[in-house]
């Protein structure tokens, strides 16, 4: 009697429970159309259901359930969905929880981009993980690894690759103002610190030899860093905007500055070592406060726009043969900026494409 008294007391609380939750939307988002469904409540809970991929969409607004991203609160994903579509939850501000069944292979490309997720636990189902399907959550602490997954892991709530030899994503949410990047790390991945604020100080390894693009885009907070000498090229817009970054020391072994790699960033003085062959397009540009420049005797190519919008007083160069210069390379620097090349080079950056803006050029003082 008791039991059939319980059973009774269950089925009234659920259907209670689900007279209260009144469905405000639905539809499919199934990679084969109806194979899954969802359901939007009125307690601002996304449930998807169902058996196989869900869709990938080119971009949030392209998702079933756009019109209503301010009522989304929590995510649940049920057991038996295989992937989280690309853009699928990009920009849900609102969106603070999501539970990941261990059905789950994939996380598509910028799927939580942007969101407000809090933290995230990875099953040990997922294989793969896409670009950006964490960037910018600028209120994400932490992002914890089951310990059984075979392709990922997490240390004090920062996701690795499983061998830990690349840092896929830094929860940007964190009010820590430092991190030392893990010895043995060789790869910081693309978009991994972006908008990280919080940080002033970062420590990158001598382990690492790759800076992904736009790894360290924004972090507002940085002063300076040092690139050491196992890195070979600093990636696109690796520190695009880090308006309060300083100081930057390149040791001896970089060999390319990417695109935009420190642009619009505070930087008041650079050396580029004599390991650097080429820096590319923007790299420096829009770093207003940019007086001084040291280019390394090696710098064969600098190109378009590198060093647009700098406000420099002073550039030597150590490259005996003029580098070969993009357009508007040099272009907004001051007119009383004095060059300083070998003495033996003079006449050649005197005549050389790119190099005539610079109205003093004269012999590097002894």
């Amino acid at each position: 009697m008791k039991k059939y008294l319980l059973f009774f007391l269950i089925s009234i609380i659920t259907t209670n429970y689900a007279v209260s939750q009144t469905i405000i939307a639905q539809g499919t988002c199934g990679a084969q159309g109806d194979n899954l469904t969802w359901v939007l409540t009125s307690d601002s809970v996304l449930t998807i259901s169902g058996v196989g991929e869900m869709m990938n969409y080119t971009h949030v607004r392209n998702t079933p359930w756009n019109s209503r991203r301010e009522n989304i609160n929590s995510v649940v994903i049920e057991n038996g969905v295989t992937s989280i579509g690309s853009y699928a939850f990009f920009t849900l501000q609102n969106l603070t929880y999501v539970k990941i069944p261990n059905s789950i292979t994939t996380i598509g490309k910028s799927a939580f981009e942007l969101s407000g997720l809090l933290s995230v636990t990875i099953p040990n189902s997922v294989t793969t993980i896409r670009q950006s399907a964490f960037s910018h959550c600028s209120r994400l602490l932490s992002i914890d690894v089951d310990t059984n997954n075979l392709h990922f892991a997490s240390e004090n709530g920062v996701l690795f690759d499983k061998s830990k030899t690349t840092l896929i994503q830094y929860p940007v949410g964190r009010k820590d103002t430092t991190y030392a990047i893990p010895y043995g790390v060789t790869a910081i991945g693309d978009f991994s610190f972006a908008f990280a604020r919080n940080l002033t100080s970062i420590i990158i390894p001598n382990s690492v030899t790759t800076i992904g693009i736009f790894a360290f885009q924004d972090c507002v907070g940085l002063t300076s860093v040092t690139i050491p000498h196992s890195v070979r090229e600093i990636g696109h817009s690796a520190f695009l905007r880090c308006f309060n970054l300083t100081n930057v020391n390149i040791e001896y072994g970089v060999k390319i500055v990417g695109n935009s790699a420190f642009a619009y960033s505070g930087l008041t003085s650079v050396i580029i070592p004599e390991s650097v062959t080429t820096i590319r397009n923007s790299a420096f540009a829009g770093c207003y406060n940019l007086a001084s420049l040291i280019i390394g005797s090696n710098v064969t190519t600098i190109e378009c726009f590198a060093f647009r919008d700098c406000r420099l007083r002073s550039v030597i160069s150590y490259a005996p043969t003029p580098p070969t210069l993009g357009n508007t390379v040099f272009w907004g620097i001051r007119r009383s900026c004095r060059l300083q090349v070998p003495a033996k080079s003079v006449e050649l950056y005197r005549r050389a494409q790119g190099w005539r803006v610079f109205r003093r050029i004269v012999a590097i003082e002894n």
